[in-house]
């Protein structure tokens, strides 16, 4: 590979003023059309998702771009959030169409298990321009952080702040290539001012996990499963990958709320970077988007198989909690304490329909519930609300037993485990 010693715009040893980024700006020149390869395959989404149009970016004298985002069109807010972004650098072309495809594909297998937020395309312009800046000369994927200059950036920040603490897992679509090393680190070196230091572009698919939140388990779940679509990148024979040291097979870490990038733009417990190597002569362009899709699909299907939500919770208990698809309700009471019992009862099944509806699920899906009775003598008149309450062909494993309850004024306590 040959790589240039000095970037042909700029005095080597001098950051850029607006005179150069100017000059730069100007041999920036439209290669292809985010009209036609993107926003179009958004739209003909739109019979399966919410499609939202988060920002527009002026651009001029390039005009402007509309910036979308893909949202389930069944957004439950009891369910956690999966976010899955791409084209951060817009010449990262499988970040962009992975993420399509995915949508495209895959999506529906999740509909009612987490709410999708799917931005295939955070940076129209340099899409276009087949650039790893924006019009500005800047990096969005060193400036996601609040007051950002780049855009991009902050349409992005803003868009996924109302989702704080919503969200499970964030997956950010990139790639590695050798215009790395050819044209962006020559132009990040004559921008700022700083000699070019060459570099090394790995051949194969890795990752970038958050040091602050480096989730092995989830980053070897990732690379197996894209493992089974092309290959993984080896250490160089220093033990590292673009220069930072390799913690497992395929994986490297940065700070990333620190560096501003992308993937730490939430406060997701699991997050990654994909970076697929698109110029491999062992990997075919369709394959970095399979690559992608597999990596968004291993990383939510880990993220939900994994995660622990609660609902309702407080300092002593929460009402429900959820895992690996069952949802498991606390104890629910009746609310009039000098209730009959069958009262008492429908007050506590019309308590479990309202926290199952939290959860995502419903009476139907119940697989198991408890009784406790204080009195046994009152099990023909919990029967009687109970019979008229269940879901007819549906009806969950069941036990009663006579216990003493917390409060000598409830006759019923019911705790139930649902399938979400």
């Amino acid at each position: 590979m040959t790589t240039a010693k000095f970037y042909p715009i700029g005095t080597p040893g001098t950051p850029w003023g607006d005179a150069e980024k100017a000059q730069w700006r100007a041999v920036q020149a439209k290669r292809r059309s985010y009209a036609d390869e993107v926003a179009a395959k958004i739209d003909a989404l739109r019979d399966r998702f919410d499609v939202q149009q988060y920002a527009s970016f002026d651009c001029a004298p390039d005009g402007t771009y509309p910036a979308f985002a893909l949202r389930s069109r069944d957004w439950n807010d009891a369910l956690p959030v999966a976010v899955v972004t791409g084209g951060v650098h817009g010449y990262e072309t499988s970040g962009v169409h992975g993420a399509l495809q995915f949508a495209q594909r895959h999506a529906g297998d999740y509909a009612g298990k987490c709410n999708l937020l799917v931005v295939p395309c955070v940076s129209p312009w340099a899409y276009e321009r087949i650039n790893r800046w924006n019009a500005q000369a800047l990096d969005p994927n060193r400036n996601f952080r609040a007051g950002s200059p780049a855009q991009e950036s902050a349409a992005l920040w803003n868009l996924l702040q109302p989702l704080q603490g919503k969200i499970l897992v964030h997956i950010d679509l990139h790639e590695t290539t050798d215009s790395d090393e050819s044209e962006f680190r020559p132009a990040l070196a004559a921008r700022d001012g700083k000699p070019f230091e060459p570099g090394t572009i790995p051949d194969g698919f890795y990752l970038c996990a958050d040091s602050a939140r480096p989730q092995p388990a989830f980053q070897r779940a990732v690379n197996a499963e894209v493992a089974r679509v092309t290959h993984i990148a080896p250490a160089d024979p220093d033990g590292t990958i673009i220069g930072s040291p390799v913690v497992a097979p395929g994986v490297i870490e940065y700070d990333c709320r620190a560096l501003g990038l992308c993937a730490g733009i939430t406060d997701a417990r699991y997050v990654t970077t994909t970076e697929v190597y698109p110029d491999s002569p062992r990997a075919s362009p369709q394959q970095c988007n399979d690559a992608q899709a597999a990596a968004v699909r291993a990383a939510l299907d880990f993220a939900l198989a994994n995660a622990i939500q609660r609902i309702d919770a407080g300092p002593r208990m929460s009402e429900a909690s959820i895992h690996g698809g069952i949802a498991y309700l606390a104890g629910q009471v009746p609310l009039t304490p000098d209730a009959d019992i069958e009262t008492q009862t429908r007050e506590v099944l019309a308590e479990i329909d309202e926290l199952l509806a939290k959860c995502g699920s419903d009476k139907t899906r119940i697989l198991r519930a408890q009784i406790f009775l204080a009195d046994i003598a009152d099990f023909a008149g919990m029967n009687r609300a109970w019979d008229a309450w269940v879901a007819a062909g549906n009806a969950p494993a069941r036990a009663t037993v006579e216990a003493k309850l917390a409060n000598p004024a409830w006759k019923v306590e019911i705790v139930v485990t649902a399938a979400v």
